[in-house]
């Protein structure tokens, strides 16, 4: 039931990587490029988990299991620097100044290398099966809640409330919000965050049209 799960999350981020790609296409605005980045990871993150009982445990996958990882720690803070793009664009106050640009870009290089430590330097994979899930995690990551995820989230959620009091749209703060409550409460049902992404995926779309 579980690999079925993972295989619709999979398909419904590959759709939502293609508006990604779409709008892209259309602005050729590097901002635009960062979702379609986060997004394509997702869809591998999805696909390599619902596959992983097919594939089954041993070297194979614990190699198809390292992107997973790499991927989620160095792209996910790049959402930051879009989010600020989108406030830039749509015409948020703050965020027409330079220096606030500056201070969250070093946020997000910042989030990056804590990604770089926890889930690339410190990256030690170990098999885990699970309710009918064959995958590997990394065991060597720092512990705790994930901190460059979650700051990811809030800037997203606090851009994403500027949107809306625009009146433009409020996807990206409720699909931000639904993200936060998933990372925080992921490790308590497999596939809850993965499926938390839906929503910040759909957010970060809202989030485009908005502009």
């Amino acid at each position: 039931m579980l690999t079925f799960i993972y295989l619709v999350l999979m398909v419904i981020q590959a759709v939502f990587l293609g508006f990604a790609l779409r709008h892209y296409q259309k602005t050729r605005a590097l901002y635009d490029l960062l979702p379609v980045i986060v997004i394509t990871g997702l869809v591998y993150d999805n696909a390599v988990i619902a596959l992983g009982g097919f594939v089954g445990a041993g070297d194979a996958l614990k190699v198809l299991n390292v992107p997973r990882f790499v991927i989620h720690g160095l792209a996910t803070p790049l959402l930051m620097i879009w989010g600020f793009g989108v406030a830039r664009r749509v015409g948020l106050g703050w965020a027409q100044s330079r220096r606030n640009h500056a201070i969250l870009c070093t946020a997000a290089s910042l989030m990056i290398a804590l990604g770089l430590y926890s889930d690339v330097i410190r990256l030690d994979l170990q098999l885990k099966v699970e309710q009918g899930i064959t995958r590997y995690v990394n065991i060597g990551g720092i512990k705790g809640p994930p901190i460059a995820s979650i700051v990811t989230i809030i800037v997203l959620i606090v851009i994403g409330v500027g949107i809306w009091r625009r009146g433009k749209s409020r996807g990206l703060a409720i699909g931000s919000s639904v993200m936060f409550i998933g990372a925080m409460a992921g490790t308590a049902l497999l596939g809850l965050g993965n499926a938390a992404e839906i929503a910040m995926s759909a957010g970060v779309l809202s989030g485009q049209r908005a502009e």
